[in-house]
Formats: structure tokens, C-alpha cells, sequence
């Protein structure tokens, strides 16, 4: 049967009904996965959190060490790292119909948009929780906090453990997903500040199931204590965090459209079918068309109140807007680097801390004594003071008193230690090249950098799979830049001014061509995002700069000082071209150095 027949009530009731029939798989599937990432999770935090509770209970209630030697921290942060130090910039190229000017305004606005929001540290952050547990997501959305009227377009990383996707899609960017629920907690008093026409639906809050409140926590393990001797429903409310949830959700309707046949213009409109089919009657250069199409809807909602139900909030824009970024994706499974190397973790952490454990009972490993060896006190002092040393102990002449000598301490859990840190290696394909640790071998730089691209080799699905969040981010900010409001003309203009410098032809084309076409005109054509690695990330500027100096010293190119200057990272280099510029005034005034 079709949820919509299932669906009664009011138009809010139903909505309501309808984010239950959505949460309900979403909640199992995500459940599921988070067992699994959570452990990856604390397994990149280490210390006790790599230990079963249970195992760690019994150790410590034996006095014996649990150790934790955390590997999986420096090859988490290895593969981040390289991720920061080739961050990648996303480029508009126009496209079938597409002008090259527009693309190239998008492009700014794109980078504008990355640079107000902090996008580079936004998407390191999803890649970061992705190649962890298995998910990253990043999302651009609107803000009003700055532009009450039109908003702000910013992008904001998502905890994974917070995003509850459709189970059900199966594309790589949930295209195909009907829902995604990005969730919060939040105090009663939080929530009437952000929606304070629900302030009397929200006392009702206290008979919310359990599973979506929290007591509030104040420092770690302290909870909240009512110390007003009452017991009143309001005082329970604001005990807890309840579990705020914002459901993108699409619905599905057929949409009308008119098609210039010549020009190929698309415009949709909402008007009655006849009067569109007079109108084709009368004008041989365009035809009607009906498609059905999805609507984008946006309910938010805690327990069974609905805070705001907003359709189409976006202007036509029917993507989902929280984009995932997952490590490893096969079929409906997705998990990160972490997963298959805790086997290898634990061996580590258990082997290294029973090699301590048996080195502990060498040290103090007993004696051996007959019974009339000792005066009686003196036993108590063999045994309080007999593994310390210089501890000096008289006894009965020619009575047996000796320390036992311990067995040799084997070195096999040393070397199974050892193999654990070597598995980690294997699985994970990351080798001591790629990590930069010095070969042994004396070996040419050429041998050791295809060491190194062997070790990133194993580890292309990764970036490629990031690459191609990336651009499903480009295309949702093009569709935002494109259908919303977000940006007049002259902040339009503004951003290529500051990008570019004064341009005049830049700033006149973009006068032109005229803001409502860029933002609304579906004339104006198509746009491929492109990723590639950021010209000033770290690795491209010591690429560009090598490159200019090889110029100058094997090609005999004359490359002018202040360009080498520019391409160079040197903290001081403004000071150097001051003093490059004052040079030859200092010679024409004969105050030169000799």
C-alpha cells in the first residue's frame, strides 16, 4: 500500500505521520552502522577506549597493565594531513548553451563562498570523519544571522553520528534517497528561542519516549539536580536535551512546461492545462510539456510537535543538501580506514601489556626459605621490603634463604607486537615512504618517490571518492546561486572586483548579462564542475616555484626576481622586494656597500 494512502488528518498530522514512516527504517539502518563507527571512532582516540570494558575490568581488578600503543592515530592523521596539504578548489567551465563569463562569476562567488564559511577546514573535517567512520557530510545551506532579507550562503561540516539517510538509496550522492534527517539536541529553552510561536506546544515535552531526551550532563558524569523541592512537569522539561529533527524530505508532482522549439528555453509555469494548449494552438514555435518532478519539503519537528514545515525552501532546487563523503563505499556498505586494522590494534595493545605484566613478576618473583630461616618479625619485612634494593636481612646460620630466580622473559609477545604494527602497515597500504620514515637502504630519491605513489596508489579510492563529493558540492552551489536570493548584482560585482582587481570589461560583461539571468534563466546553459588541487596549497606552490627556478637555471629563462619572489614561501619575502626596488636608487646616489 502507498504511504499516501495510509496518511489521515490535517495536513500537519500527516507530515507527522509521514517523518514517523521515515524515521523508523532510517533510525535501524543508521543504529546499525554506528555500533561499528562509534568503535572506529574511539579506536582513533585511544587510551581506554581501544580496551573491552570487560577485559579491562578483570586487568585492573588483577593489578595488571593495560597498555595502549595508538597507531591508528598517527595513520589517520597521515592520510588527513595529505588530504589539507593538496586541498582541492572547485572551478565552474561552462557547458552546452553555457557562457564562459557566468561560469567564471560562479567560480568566485563559489570561492567567496568557501572563504567566508571556512570551507577548506569544513570539508578537512567531513574528510577527516569519513576516512574515521566510514561517513563524512558537509552541506551548504542559508544563513540569516548576517542578511535577514536574502541570507548568506555558508557551508558546515555534520557529524556523521547526527545525519540519518534514506537506507534505501543507493547512489553514491543519495540522489536517489527520499529523505535525510540532519538531528540535534537541544534544551527546551534553546528551542522556544528559535521558535517562539510554539512556546504552549512545547510543555508537553516531558511525556517525549525516552529514546529522544537526555538528561543534561554538567561537567563529566554530573547530571542536572532540581533544587527547587518541586516536582512539576515544567522542572522535568528542563531537565533534558530533546532530539530535535530536520527532515529534507521530496514529494512528487507534475510540473508544466513551455519549450521555445528554436531556441530551446525551458520555462515552467503554473497555469491551467486548456489555456496552455490555446496558447500552442496559437504559437507554432513552442510546445507544452508535463514532466513529473520531485519538491523538496523541510520539516523540523521534536516529539510529536511540529516546529516549521517549509516547501520548496529552496527556490526549485530538488537535490538533498547534505552531501556524504564516505572512505570505502561497496554496494549498501561504507566504512573507514579504521575498520579493518582494530584486530591488529588490540594484538599490539595485549601483547605489549602481558610482556609488561610478566617483566613486573620477574622483578619481584619470590624466595624461597625454610621455616626457622626468619625470626618472626623479620618475615613481614622480607615481605614488605625483600624486592626493594640494598635491602639488607639477618638470617638463622645455615638455614636456606634465597631469592627465586625467574625463567628467561620470552621475547615472543614482543615479536607478535611487532607483526601487529607490520599488519597495520599491509592492510592499510600505507608504507614507511609514504609515511616519510627514512629507508635503511641507501636508495635513489627516484625509487623512494615510487614507494611513496605506490603507497598513495592504495589509497586513490579514497581521495577519488572525495573528489567526487566535491563536485556534488559545486553543483548544489551553483543550483544556490542560481535560484535563490542570496546574492544582488552589486555583491555579484563586488566579489569579482576583490578577486580580480579593477576590471572594467569583467565588471561591464557582468552588467550585461544581468543578475536574473544568471541566477533564474535556465537559458543560460549548462555548468560541469571540475575539482583540481588548490593553487595555493602547499604542494602546488613548491611545485609552481621549483618549476620557475628550473626555468631560470637550466632553461636560461629570465624570470624577474619578484616573480621568484611571489611563488616562494619565505615569511619575509614583502621586505626582500622593498629592498630589490630600493637597490638601484641607493646605486645612483653612490651610498652603495663596496
Amino acid at each position: 500500500m502507498s504511504i499516501e494512502k495510509e496518511l489521515t488528518g490535517s495536513p500537519k498530522e500527516k507530515r507527522l505521520q509521514r517523518m514517523a514512516h521515515f524515521w523508523e527504517p532510517a533510525e535501524h539502518a543508521h543504529n546499525d552502522w554506528a555500533q561499528v563507527a562509534r568503535e572506529d571512532f574511539n579506536f582513533y582516540l585511544g587510551g581506554d577506549h581501544q580496551w573491552d570494558s570487560k577485559d579491562l575490568s578483570i586487568l585492573r581488578s588483577q593489578n595488571r597493565p593495560a597498555l595502549t600503543f595508538n597507531h591508528l592515530l598517527a595513520l589517520v592523521n597521515l592520510v588527513s594531513g595529505f588530504q589539507r596539504q593538496n586541498r582541492s578548489d572547485i572551478k565552474i567551465y561552462n557547458r552546452k548553451g553555457g557562457s564562459r563569463i557566468v561560469a567564471d562569476i560562479l567560480t568566485k562567488i563559489i570561492k567567496h563562498i568557501e572563504d567566508n564559511s571556512y570551507g577548506d577546514h569544513e570539508s578537512s573535517m567531513a574528510f577527516l570523519m569519513g576516512i574515521i567512520t566510514g561517513r563524512g557530510y558537509i552541506a551548504p545551506n542559508l544563513d540569516f544571522d548576517d542578511d535577514v532579507l536574502n541570507g548568506d550562503i555558508i557551508v558546515q561540516s555534520h557529524s556523521p553520528f547526527k545525519i540519518y539517510p534514506d537506507p534505501h538509496a543507493e547512489r553514491y550522492d543519495n540522489r536517489d534517497g527520499m529523505f535525510i534527517f540532519n538531528t540535534s539536541w537541544l534544551p527546551k529553552s534553546r528551542i522556544e528561542l528559535a521558535f517562539p510561536d510554539k512556546a504552549n506546544e512545547l510543555e508537553g515535552l516531558a511525556n517525549v519516549p525516552d529514546a529522544e531526551k537526555q538528561m543534561i550532563t554538567i561537567g563529566e558524569g554530573n547530571t542536572y539536580h532540581d533544587t527547587s523541592g518541586t516536582n512539576t512537569a515544567i522542572s522535568q522539561i528542563e531537565k533534558y536535551r530533546y532530539r530535535v529533527k530536520q527532515c529534507w524530505w521530496k514529494e512528487f508532482e507534475v510540473q508544466k512546461f513551455l519549450i521555445g522549439i528554436e531556441s530551446g528555453k525551458v520555462r515552467r509555469v503554473d497555469m491551467p492545462e486548456q489555456k496552455l494548449k490555446k496558447l500552442v494552438e496559437q504559437n507554432k514555435n513552442i510546445r507544452f510539456m508535463k514532466r513529473v518532478r520531485p519538491v523538496l519539503n523541510l520539516t523540523t519537528y521534536v516529539g510529536d510537535v511540529e516546529l516549521e514545515h517549509k516547501r520548496d525552501p529552496l527556490n526549485g532546487i530538488t537535490t538533498l543538501p547534505i552531501v556524504p563523503f564516505y572512505a570505502y563505499r561497496v554496494e549498501h556498505e561504507n566504512f573507514g580506514i579504521i575498520t579493518q586494522l582494530k584486530d591488529a590494534q588490540r594484538e599490539i595493545n595485549k601483547r605489549m601489556s602481558q610482556a609488561l605484566h610478566h617483566l613486573n613478576q620477574s622483578a619481584n618473583s619470590g624466595w624461597i626459605a625454610d621455616d626457622d630461616a626468619l625470626k618472626p618479625d623479620q618475615w613481614d619485612d622480607l615481605a614488605n621490603f625483600g624486592s626493594k634494593p640494598g635491602f639488607i636481612l639477618k638470617k638463622k646460620p645455615k638455614s636456606v634463604l634465597e631469592r627465586i630466580h625467574p625463567s628467561p622473559i620470552s621475547d615472543a609477545h614482543l615479536v607478535l607486537a611487532q607483526a601487529g604494527k607490520q599488519n597495520i602497515r599491509d592492510i592499510s597500504g600505507v608504507n614507511p615512504d609514504l609515511a616519510g620514515v627514512p629507508s635503511s637502504k641507501q636508495e635513489s630519491g627516484v625509487l623512494a618517490e615510487l614507494r611513496r605513489a605506490q603507497g598513495l596508489t592504495a589509497l586513490e579510492s579514497i581521495f577519488d571518492n572525495f573528489r567526487h563529493t566535491k563536485q556534488i558540492l559545486g553543483n548544489l552551489y551553483v543550483d544556490m546561486i542560481q535560484k535563490t536570493d542570496a546574492y544582488s548584482q552589486q555583491e555579484m560585482i563586488d566579489m569579482v572586483v576583490a578577486d580580480q582587481g579593477n576590471e572594467p570589461k569583467l565588471i561591464a560583461e557582468l552588467q550585461k548579462i544581468g543578475i536574473e539571468q544568471i541566477k533564474k534563466d535556465m537559458t543560460i546553459g549548462k555548468y560541469k564542475v571540475v575539482v583540481g588541487r588548490a593553487a595555493n596549497s602547499p604542494t602546488v606552490r613548491a611545485r609552481n616555484f621549483q618549476v620557475m627556478v628550473d626555468l631560470v637555471t637550466k632553461g636560461g629563462v629570465q624570470v624577474p626576481p619578484e616573480m621568484l619572489l611571489d611563488a616562494s614561501d619565505l615569511p619575509n619575502k614583502e621586505e626582500l622586494k622593498e629592498a630589490m626596488r630600493n637597490q638601484p636608487a641607493a646605486a645612483a646616489g653612490g651610498g652603495g656597500a663596496t
